[in-house]
């Protein structure tokens, strides 16, 4: 059962056979208005190439210093302390 925002007040209800107090509804209208406008403006086009490119831009390859030392071609190799015996 999904209803959104207005799980609470749904649930609320269920549970205790009661209507829910004004603040409660004011504060899961805000809340399900809020989830519009979210959702509006995570539809519009702009949006979606700004969070794609910050996917990309996430996934590149790290440049800094540390992780330069740690990774590729200039990387640290570890040598055995003690030849094995076999």
């Amino acid at each position: 059962m999904n209803v959104g925002p207005q799980w609470s007040p749904t649930v609320w209800k269920q549970v205790t056979d009661s209507s829910q107090g004004c603040h409660f509804i004011k504060l899961y209208e805000k809340r399900e208005k809020q989830l519009s406008l979210s959702n509006k403006s995570k539809s519009y086009p702009q949006a979606q190439t700004y969070r794609w490119k910050r996917k990309v831009s996430a996934a590149d390859e790290s440049t800094s210093k540390s992780a330069k030392s740690s990774y590729g071609n200039e990387a640290i190799q570890c040598k055995d302390d003690i030849a094995a015996p076999f």
